[in-house]
Formats: structure tokens, C-alpha cells, sequence
């Protein structure tokens, strides 16, 4: 399990974290939990990788409604009325977590220390991130498909994780068919958008390229900027 302190995390946050939690490691594709299972005994710290949180449709397609990334907090997603997931979580690449005990977690909203201060607000501003990036995902649910691979494209590389993502991984952060993704790429590298079909991290051209194509969205408000 990795030791460096995720971004977005404050050093004495981490510190307590590290102490009090159980380190789990997930492979790509793996679940974390289904819909409608029954509500975890613990929340979770994401120390690296990327987790999606899904919806399933009445048709059986998994529609991804946030991505979680190092940093982000995960457990909070649960209906009121029944205590069970009202979404999936599923890794998207190699992840690691740590597992808080979940009356730990209520313990520190309840302390009135630096950490109890701290992870309020904490776990605020993550809630208000996550709500930012839900928001944008249903506005991208509006737009063309070209719109969704650029975002899902910048946001991945923002994140340093845009090679070790497969095109179905992609296709899944931008809720579209694999087959759409890999038509759009392919025009993305016809029209010089891209240099190479093989994404390590793009490069400052190539960002400001995909940038351009995302108009009207201002890049001081997305999380890629």
C-alpha cells in the first residue's frame, strides 16, 4: 500500500487515517459494492487509482455518475429510507483504499480537536467536488460525443492516469460505447488534436487543443484545469 499522502488531504488527516485504517487493494474492474447492497460498515479513504460510482439502467447498462479519484472519500451514497447503496463502485484501474471503521468516522464529525475540525471540512469540500463533477456529468449527458472523449480525456491526464487507461476505460468514464470512442480518437488524431494514439500523458499543445474543443465550458470551473 502506497505511503504518500494523497492530495487534498490535510498531514494530520492522513496521519489518523493511516493509523486507524485497513488498507485494501483493488484490480481494474473490480467491485467494491453493487447497487442496492446493504450499507457498508465502513467508509473509504482513496489513496491511488480511481474508483467510478454507476448506475444501472432498466436496459442493464452501467451509466457512470462520478469518478472518484487519490484524495476522495467514499460511503456517504446510501438511501435514506432503505440504508442500502444506491449506486455500484467499480475500480477503473489498479486502486487502493483504506477502510474507516464507520463509528470512527462519526466520532471525528463529533470531536471538537483539530482533527474533528478537520475532517468536517474535509468531508465537505469533498461533498461539494463531488457535486460539481455530477453536475458536469449530466450537462455532458446533453452534449456530442466528441465533447465527453475530449473531457474524459483531459480529466484522465489531469489525474496522471491517462496510461494506464484501456479505450473500454475511457469509453466508461465518458458513458459511451467503446466503438464511439475509438471513432472519436481516431478523428481527434486525423485533425492533429492528438500526436499519438498511445496516451502516456498528453502534452501542454495538445491539452490547450482539447481545451479549445470544450467550449463554452470555462477551464477555471472544470476539474482539468
Amino acid at each position: 500500500m502506497s505511503d504518500i499522502k494523497p492530495p487534498y488531504i490535510p498531514s494530520l488527516l492522513w496521519q489518523t487515517f493511516s493509523s486507524r485504517g485497513t488498507p485494501k487493494r483493488l484490480a481494474p474492474n473490480e467491485l467494491l459494492w453493487t447497487p442496492g447492497s446493504n450499507f457498508p460498515e465502513h467508509k473509504y479513504v482513496v489513496t491511488s487509482g480511481l474508483l467510478r460510482l454507476y448506475h444501472v439502467t432498466s436496459s442493464g447498462n452501467g451509466v457512470t455518475l462520478l469518478t472518484v479519484s487519490a484524495g476522495g472519500f467514499l460511503g456517504q451514497h446510501t438511501d435514506a429510507a432503505t440504508e442500502n447503496q444506491m449506486t455500484g463502485a467499480e475500480a477503473l484501474c489498479e486502486t487502493e483504499l483504506l477502510f474507516l471503521p464507520l463509528e470512527q468516522t462519526s466520532r471525528w464529525l463529533s470531536q471538537k480537536d483539530d482533527v474533528g475540525r478537520l475532517f468536517a471540512g474535509w468531508i465537505y469540500d469533498d461533498l461539494v467536488a463531488q457535486l460539481r463533477d455530477t453536475q458536469l456529468r449530466f450537462s455532458l449527458e446533453h452534449d456530442t460525443a466528441l465533447v465527453c472523449v475530449v473531457h474524459a480525456l483531459l480529466v484522465l491526464d489531469h489525474l496522471n492516469l491517462l496510461e494506464r487507461m484501456s479505450r473500454q476505460q475511457i469509453a466508461t468514464v465518458a458513458n459511451l460505447t467503446v466503438e464511439t470512442t475509438v471513432r472519436v480518437i481516431s478523428k481527434l488524431l486525423r485533425e492533429g488534436h492528438l500526436a499519438s494514439s498511445r496516451f502516456t500523458t498528453l502534452s501542454d499543445k495538445e491539452r490547450l487543443t482539447l481545451a479549445d474543443l470544450l467550449e463554452p465550458y470555462e477551464l477555471s470551473n472544470s476539474p482539468y484545469g
